[in-house]
């Protein structure tokens, strides 16, 4: 079962119900949080190329956009891979070798650069993270 049936669920059965916060200011109903997901999703998989197996490495601070980026891989099938936002730009690059990640998303979208590392497309999800 893929797990973001259960945002698409949510989002049909009480589509006005709160899911996310930005801290204490309500980010998104389950309506918009799986609306958002679902283009999200869409767009890694037309755009870039993303689907079923995927690895999509996500180099952010915590903020609601990663959850929306979460439930979109998961949505077409992908797998998310988080990676802890305090590391170095060259551990960065060293996981994404290790993992055969086919995209990173990060705050800046220069990370790879920073490490020197070009073979892994990169890029930057912007928003409040």
């Amino acid at each position: 079962m893929n797990i973001a049936n259960w945002l698409d669920a949510s989002g049909r059965r009480t589509p006005d119900a709160p899911a996310l916060f930005y801290g204490t200011e309500l980010y998104a109903d389950y309506r918009g949080f799986a609306a958002r997901a679902r283009r999200i999703g869409e767009g890694l998989a037309r755009t870039h190329g993303i689907g079923e197996g995927d690895r999509v490495a996500i180099f952010l601070k915590n903020c609601p956009e990663v959850l929306e980026l979460i439930f979109g891989i998961w949505w077409i099938g992908a797998m998310a891979m988080p990676i802890n936002a305090k590391l170095h730009a060259k551990e960065v690059a060293f996981i994404l070798g290790d993992s055969g990640a086919d995209l990173l998303v990060s705050d800046s979208g220069d990370v790879g650069d920073q490490a020197g590392r070009t073979d892994c497309p990169e890029i930057a999800l912007g928003g409040t993270c």
